[in-house]
């Protein structure tokens, strides 16, 4: 098991990452690297649905399995694993909209893995919260 350092720094050289792919791909079109202004653009999203398929599928794994002081905890990681997957392919979706899609229709379309992930990870959290009153 990974220590809380080790995460935070993975994560930060995740997002130095992000960060650095976001800057080369706006510098990529002026210094002629790329013709198509939308490469960057279309890159960059690819790479964001891909760090939320990551984090969707880290998450369940990272939590302690079993909680004393929970009355549930089967119930919990239960939950913990739907979310995960909602976000897992939430994210998978998100990056084959903006990878297949053309820019104009990708931007509208790329909305609708994330938010339905987000629904339905509302909604799940929604009734197990119900559930326990």
């Amino acid at each position: 098991m990974t220590t809380r350092r080790e995460n935070i720094a993975r994560d930060l050289a995740l997002a130095g990452l992000l960060i650095g792919l976001s800057l080369l791909a706006a510098l990529a079109r002026p210094l002629g690297l790329v013709e198509n202004p939308d490469t960057g653009l279309r890159l960059v999203n690819i790479f964001i649905g891909l760090v939320l398929a990551r984090y969707g599928n880290v998450v369940p794994r990272q939590l302690v399995r079993y909680e004393p002081d929970s009355d549930r905890p089967a119930r919990r990681q239960a939950c913990l694993r739907f979310c995960g997957w909602a976000f897992a392919l939430g994210g998978l979706g998100y990056a084959a909209i903006w990878a297949l899609l053309p820019i104009d229709l990708a931007a509208f379309w790329s909305l609708f893995p994330v938010g339905g992930a987000l629904l339905l990870v509302g909604l799940r959290i929604g009734l197990a919260r119900r559930g326990r009153q």
